[in-house]
């Protein structure tokens, strides 16, 4: 390995004793060749490699990509189909029941295995129950809020017009002070209460005649007012109060769907 000249680096033979350049003595002065800097040499040179090794492969890699974008991450969300106007199509509106009242109003009765011919009804005007008037002239009421049916026959208070002058009732809508019916109510599978002793009984159907008393509001329409009953088939008197809500809930449910039972005639 060469020796240097430690004063002015100069390198020197191993057999000469002097720098031949600064005349200091070799044996004392002479120091090898620093090892950092053959090793430095070949650091740089693996560095070179590598530098050229990767670039040559990037510029490999990237000549064979395409030049399309990359693609997003963000789901795609379907958009909202478009009229011919470009405008987003309406939303479907809910189906309705395609029965008429009339057919509601007759499968209802069904269910209590009565049969009728619907000419007019009330449906719909209330939860609590409806009336119906058949082909036949024949009255019938459904008091949901008690589970009890009847027919009705109108009583003396109607005189010889019966159940069709019940539509004559609205022309009266606008006359001051009280007015009377009398429905006689045929209540099938009627219970035994505090009203039994009022009309008659056929085994469970109860024949109830009801002394209603009404009024009409500003707007022309009917206000329950007093309720009584009497004895027997045709009580001379009215003077038993009712003493069951039942009962009570029967005559105004009458009462109340008198009017939209009218309209629903005059609609026919």
């Amino acid at each position: 390995m060469a020796n240097f000249c430690k004063q002015c680096g100069t390198p020197l033979d191993p057999s000469i004793r002097f720098c031949p350049e600064c005349g200091t003595l070799t044996e004392e002065n002479v120091t090898p060749a620093p090892q950092g800097s053959s090793d430095a040499k070949k650091w740089m040179l693996v560095a070179l490699a590598v530098i050229l090794v990767g670039g040559g492969g990037w510029y490999l890699g990237r000549s064979g990509k395409t030049d399309a974008p990359a693609q997003s991450a963000v789901p795609i969300v379907p958009a909202s189909p478009k009229t011919s106007a470009g405008n987003s199509a309406p939303v479907a509106a809910p189906i309705e029941d395609p029965r008429s009242n009339f057919e509601k109003a007759a499968e209802e009765l069904a269910k209590y295995g009565l049969r009728y011919n619907v000419d007019a009804t009330s449906y719909g005007h209330s939860p609590d129950g409806f009336m119906v008037l058949d082909m036949e002239g024949a009255l019938v009421i459904v008091d949901r809020v008690n589970q009890q049916v009847a027919s009705i026959k109108m009583g003396k208070s109607m005189g010889p017009k019966g159940v069709n002058g019940i539509l004559d009732i609205p022309k009266e809508r606008y006359k001051p002070g009280s007015h009377v019916l009398i429905p006689q109510f045929r209540i099938y599978d009627a219970v035994r209460d505090n009203d039994a002793e009022y009309g008659t009984w056929e085994g469970t159907t109860h024949k109830f005649p009801i002394y209603c008393l009404y009024e009409f509001d500003e707007a022309g329409n009917i206000v329950p007012g007093m309720l009584t009953s009497g004895k027997g088939a045709n009580p001379s008197h009215y003077q038993g109060v009712l003493k069951e809500q039942r009962s009570v809930d029967l005559a105004n449910l009458f009462l109340t769907e008198i009017i939209p039972l009218c309209d629903s005639c005059n609609r026919r």
